[in-house]
């Protein structure tokens, strides 16, 4: 009798410590939403008849899920496997997913001497090439990016895995 209580017991915990992880993890995850937007692309599946809070749920809940659209209107919730670019769509509510890191802000690093203000200004050109609204970004999301890099590195086309990356 004592054992089967202690089997039971010994179950019992499994499950709370099981279901507290589940928790903690959810936690670390959160949903930043930007109106009238949409993430193009990336269909995971589509959920009916759903309230914008319970698309967030869902999407949380998914850990294939990283980005979602709300239709506000046809109130649908279209699940994302990535995202891309973010694209204007009225009555669409836009969502992804953040991971949140329980570290404080520490506030902005040094100066680093070893760091030459040519690169600095090299660094800087490339930034506003890439946010410049005439730069044609890549229509990859970045787990397809990831994938192909690490298939790349693999074949030894070092150029290309330094390029997807």
């Amino acid at each position: 009798m004592a054992m089967r209580a202690a089997r039971g017991f010994s179950f019992l915990l499994l499950v709370f410590f099981a279901l507290g992880g589940a928790a903690l993890a959810a936690e670390a995850r959160r949903i930043v939403t930007t109106d009238n937007s949409d993430y193009f692309g990336f269909d995971l599946r589509s959920e009916q008849n759903v309230s914008l809070d319970q698309c967030k749920t869902t999407c949380l809940g998914d850990t294939a899920c990283r980005a979602f659209t709300y239709n506000t209107k046809a109130k649908w919730c279209f699940l994302k496997s990535d995202y891309n670019q973010l694209k204007s769509f009225t009555g669409a509510v836009a969502g992804k997913v953040a991971n949140v890191d329980g570290d404080p802000d520490i506030g902005a690093p040094p100066a680093l001497a070893f760091f030459p203000n040519w690169m600095a200004d090299q660094a800087q050109q490339f930034r506003n090439k890439l946010t410049d609204p005439a730069y044609d970004k890549p229509t990859e999301g970045l787990a397809a990016l990831q994938a192909a890099a690490e298939q790349a590195s693999l074949t030894g086309d070092h150029r290309l895995a330094m390029q997807k990356y």
